[in-house]
C-alpha cells in the first residue's frame, strides 16, 4: 500500500462526519460527490450512533425510518459505481 494510501484510510477511520468524508473523496480521487452530498448530511448522525451507540439514547427501530434507509442505499450505490470504477481503472 502505498504511503498515500495508507494516510487515506487513516483519515476515513478518524472521519466523524460523512460530508467530510464525501469531499475528502472529492479532493483526493477527484470524484464528483454531489449526487451524494445532501444524503452523506442527513447520514452523518446515524454514522455517528453507529460508531457509539451509546450516543443515540434511543431504540435503533425508534431512530431508523425507511427514508433513512434508502438515503444509506442511495450512497452504497454510488460508492459501488464509482469507487469500483476507479479501483478497476487503477490495475
Amino acid at each position: 500500500m502505498a504511503e498515500h494510501e495508507k494516510w487515506f484510510a487513516q483519515a476515513i477511520r478518524d472521519l466523524d462526519d460523512l460530508v467530510e468524508l464525501g469531499y475528502l473523496i472529492r479532493d483526493e480521487l477527484g470524484l464528483d460527490v454531489t449526487a451524494i452530498i445532501d444524503d452523506l448530511r442527513a447520514l452523518t448522525m446515524h454514522y455517528a450512533t453507529s460508531r457509539y451507540p451509546d450516543a443515540a439514547n434511543a431504540i435503533p427501530f425508534e431512530v431508523y425510518t425507511k427514508a433513512y434507509a434508502e438515503r444509506a442505499n442511495r450512497v452504497i450505490e454510488w460508492v459501488r459505481q464509482n469507487l469500483q470504477l476507479r479501483a478497476r481503472s487503477r490495475c
